[in-house]
């Protein structure tokens, strides 16, 4: 389902603000395995399995063949890198090119396996460096896999699914809010792109009123927050934040 929605994620976004809400109340009913898919607790259980490996050597072990697999099955199928040698240890992997941005976008369809054509999910990063990176994503697999992996991590520092969450962006909202309550993710979502000294106060009102406990932020965006907000008691004294997840 999270595949789904992810196609229309552009027409999800020009809804006006409370039929997001009204349709993020109904997603946030669903259970995990219906809303992410069934991958997601297959990753979930294989992260427990990589944990409870306990010495170093077998750890490392499962490192390198979970690495091998992945970079021999590329060198196999994605034309960019055939040719090169197949992976059997960790030194092999200072013989591998390293690829950058320009290589990327250059040759995309180099990078896209034959085999995964009907398998792929287009996806582009917001292009706040001035920018944009086009990219695929794996149906099925790596937005369930990225959601069992942030589930897991913040897991460790107390999130649950009524946890309150800051999210702080470059990219303008609807209609030029400063900032928004999205019921989906259960955030408060603020925009830099707008916020100036004039109007900083109404956001911060915003985010004491909110009380978030984890804040998910753009490198960008956050620098532009913390000098326009300037002293950090304008903060709640009573505002504890248990994990900042930089993106």
């Amino acid at each position: 389902m999270e595949d789904f929605f992810y196609r229309w994620k552009s027409n999800y976004c020009c809804l006006p603000l409370s039929l997001r809400n009204s349709i993020g109340r109904s997603v946030r009913l669903l259970p995990k395995c219906l809303r992410y898919g069934s991958f997601y607790s297959t990753y979930k259980r294989r992260i427990r399995k990589f944990l409870s490996v306990e010495d170093r050597i077998s750890i490392q072990a499962l490192q390198l063949e979970m690495l091998k697999n992945t970079v021999n099955w590329a060198i196999f199928n994605v034309a960019f890198y055939k040719g090169n040698k197949l992976i059997q240890n960790f030194s092999d992997f200072s013989k591998f090119p390293i690829t950058n941005k320009a290589d990327y976008q250059e040759n995309l369809g180099s990078f896209l396996a034959p085999i995964m054509c009907n398998s792929i999910l287009s996806a582009n990063t917001g292009g706040s460096s001035g920018s944009r990176m086009d990219f695929f994503l794996h149906k099925g697999k790596s937005r369930p896999k990225e959601k069992a992996h942030f589930d897991w991590y913040w897991g460790l520092f107390g999130y649950s699914l009524s946890s309150r969450i800051l999210v702080v962006r470059g990219k303008p909202l609807q209609k030029r809010r400063l900032f928004e309550r999205q019921i989906l993710d259960n955030s408060l979502v603020i925009s830099c792109h707008d916020i100036t000294e004039s109007n900083i106060h109404l956001v911060i009102d915003a985010i004491n009123k909110f009380r978030p406990e984890y804040i998910i932020a753009y490198p960008s965006a956050l620098v532009v927050f913390t000098n326009l907000l300037g002293d950090v008691s304008a903060i709640g004294s009573d505002i504890r934040i248990k994990a900042i997840y930089i993106i």
